[in-house]
């Protein structure tokens, strides 16, 4: 069955008044929708600058840490070079001290013939 055109047009008036009160609503709301609108621009900027900040930092981080790697390998590479010249002075040293024991023994030995010429 068809509705009856007064019907109809009471139903249409009822949406129209629900639609003007809720226009009403969101007019009477809109300073409070900028004003969060506002505060999520602003906080959608400072966490963009802070993801800026946060990159900026970790490249920085990832530098120092290469920097730092490669002051280990070099000071790695210093004390394997220490290390060869330590052995290198033992070994000198070692041939010294035997040199040195040789000139004793040979000291010794002219002063027993001397001492024995006498």
């Amino acid at each position: 069955m068809r509705e009856k055109p007064r019907a109809r047009v009471e139903r249409m008036e009822e949406c129209e008044r629900r639609a003007w009160r809720a226009i009403k609503a969101v007019d009477a709301n809109k300073p409070r929708l900028d004003a969060a609108m506002a505060r999520l621009a602003e906080a959608q900027r400072e966490t963009e600058e802070a993801r800026r900040e946060t990159g900026e930092a970790q490249r920085e981080t990832e530098r120092q840490s290469r920097e730092t790697d490669q002051m280990f390998r070099e000071t790695e590479r210093r004390f394997r070079d220490l290390e060869a010249q330590f052995r290198e002075t033992d070994r000198l040293y070692g041939n010294l001290y035997e040199r040195i024991d040789g000139l004793v023994r040979d000291i010794r030995d002219v002063i027993r013939r001397r001492e024995a010429s006498d």
